[in-house]
């Protein structure tokens, strides 16, 4: 094809992270403002009644869970190990924070800190991160419309957890999932704080705490303020999760060193905070859930997205949409179809779940001389039909089009 037929520039939409974080605290506004955000008798309360939450994440307890360590399957073994890992901590001040160096500045890579004690997850600790989790999202305001519910994942665990055992406070740079094509992250890091499933449940409540300096409808955080965790915590198009703990000896925390410190990060799939678009659609919940889903506990679920483990076998393409209309009466536009994997990952189906080709209905009276300029915008899951550009130059068709411009 001729430069002097057409011009046309691509631009793929990447997404922009800002994974950020609160200031760091003392152990008494910890202990005032996180628990304190729900009262005892709400059932959103990971200490009062859990019912509906529980029920939310039954089903986690019908499968079993990789990895688990028989010595973690009781509540003598879980003590077990948390009396080791407390033994460890010391005397070292109590603090905690999420917020992380600054990304502005170029600077080197940060060298690894010590492991002190490999932490393994057990399922209750699990379910204390899902249940907190989807305990921020079921309670948004504004009320989420289309807000999924958010299951475990092994393999961001495992992404998470080889990450802590690093023992760096900073977002990993590369981090790699075979399903997920963009990974979301957040970080937290305590010292001198007892460790249990309490302190898990206190730092998904600190990123969720974030949802007070951010404003939903310009998008953006307080000025001085961050956000970013809150915004990842209830992406709505995020239902899966996946954690890791690690106790390190040392670690640097923006240029301090702390000792004996726990190191709790999760990953996220798909990861959220893409640049100008809302974490969420606002109105009644489960108002806008796909037509597939379930409305669960105020929340869009789905039993083949929400199933622990990957199943191939249920993994299927729906049949194609039909084409859209083109994006432009006059002009060179573009149409697109589309097609949904039945686990809401196209990665696990093979190929795109979107197609784009060119389109035109007839010249415009300013293109009438053959020049045309066009800017497509492509996302990670659009494949473009180049081929759509050679049958549209055609003979027939550009005949067809003339005919078409000339009446």
């Amino acid at each position: 094809m001729k430069m002097n037929i057409l011009f046309a520039s691509l631009a793929l939409l990447l997404p922009f992270v800002c994974h950020v974080a609160m200031a760091e605290i003392s152990l008494n506004q910890l202990v005032d403002q996180i628990p304190n955000e729900v009262s005892e008798n709400d059932p959103t309360n990971i200490e009062g009644g859990n019912e509906e939450l529980n029920e939310l994440n039954e089903e986690l307890g019908e499968e079993e869970w990789e990895n688990e360590d028989g010595a973690l399957s009781t509540e003598e073994g879980i003590e077990k190990q948390e009396e080791e890992v407390n033994k460890l901590m010391g005397d070292v001040p109590a603090q905690w924070t999420i917020e992380l160096p600054a990304t502005t500045v170029k600077k080197s890579v940060p060298k690894p800190g010590k492991v002190l004690k490999a932490i393994k997850l057990p399922k209750a600790f699990k379910n204390t991160i899902l249940i907190a989790h989807n305990r921020a999202r079921m309670t948004t305001k504004p009320s989420a419309s289309n807000m999924r519910k958010m299951t475990w994942d092994v393999s961001l665990e495992k992404l998470a957890t080889r990450y802590t055992r690093k023992c760096i406070y900073e977002h990993n740079p590369n981090p790699k999932n075979k399903r997920f094509n963009y990974v979301g992250e957040n970080l937290f890091i305590s010292m001198g704080l007892p460790y249990n499933r309490k302190l898990l449940d206190h730092a998904v409540r600190a990123w969720d705490g974030e949802k007070t300096v951010y404003d939903y409808d310009t998008m953006g955080c307080e000025p001085g303020k961050m956000c970013g965790h809150y915004t990842q915590v209830v992406w709505a198009e995020s239902f899966k999760v996946g954690c890791g703990v690690t106790m390190c000896g040392n670690i640097n925390v923006r240029g301090r060193i702390w000792k004996n410190a726990i190191l709790f990060g999760c990953n996220y799939g798909p990861g959220g905070n893409f640049r100008g678009e809302k974490p969420f659609v606002s109105g009644p919940r489960c108002s806008k859930c796909d037509g597939r889903d379930k409305c669960k506990a105020k929340l869009c679920a789905n039993n083949i997205r929400d199933r622990l483990y990957f199943n191939p076998k249920m993994a299927k393409w729906t049949n194609w949409s039909k084409w859209s209309t083109c994006t432009k009466t006059c002009g060179m536009g573009n149409q697109r179809r589309t097609r949904f994997c039945t686990t809401y990952v196209p990665t696990d189906c093979g190929g795109y779940g979107s197609e784009v080709k060119f389109c035109m209905n007839k010249p415009c009276k300013s293109e009438s001389n053959g020049l045309f300029k066009y800017e497509l915008v492509l996302g990670d899951n659009d494949n473009f039909l180049p081929d759509s550009l050679k049958n549209l130059f055609s003979k027939e068709a550009m005949k067809s089009m003339f005919l078409k411009s000339s009446k």
